[in-house]
């Protein structure tokens, strides 16, 4: 900050006038809370604090099985022995045994499925109009 001292004539002089201090209130000015209500609203605090912690528990409890791999805790029904079925495919012209495994599997690795298709095939090559079992 800085200050400017000069010189002013006395009719230029702005006029200063004294002001009394504040005499307000010196305590709150603001209504008293009571007692009863800081107890509710304290009660009100804690039943949300329970709440979200509840909330919180299911959430890490749902996402932890999720992760596992398992939705509940039951033992899953046993799967049958039965092969999956299989489809006969008519090979068309362009085809691969890549397409051919992304046909039969749409997600995941292909590699494993185009190995058993090429054993399959005893490692010949697809022709047009050849019929292949698809895994």
């Amino acid at each position: 900050m800085a200050a400017i001292a000069y010189p002013v004539p006395a009719e230029r002089r702005p006029n200063l006038v004294l002001v009394p201090p504040y005499e307000g209130p010196t305590h709150r000015t603001h209504r008293t809370i009571s007692r009863r209500s800081t107890l509710r609203r304290r009660r009100v605090a804690v039943l949300a604090a329970i709440v979200l912690l509840v909330l919180a528990g299911q959430f890490a409890v749902h996402t932890a099985s999720a992760w596992l791999g398992g939705g509940s805790l039951a033992a899953s029904e046993p799967r049958s022995a039965a092969a999956p079925a299989s489809a006969v495919y008519v090979v068309q012209p362009g085809d691969t045994l890549w397409t051919l495994a992304r046909r039969a599997h749409p997600a995941g690795d292909l590699r494993p499925v185009v190995g058993r298709l090429a054993a399959a095939l005893g490692d010949r090559p697809l022709r047009a109009g050849q019929r292949i079992v698809l895994p």
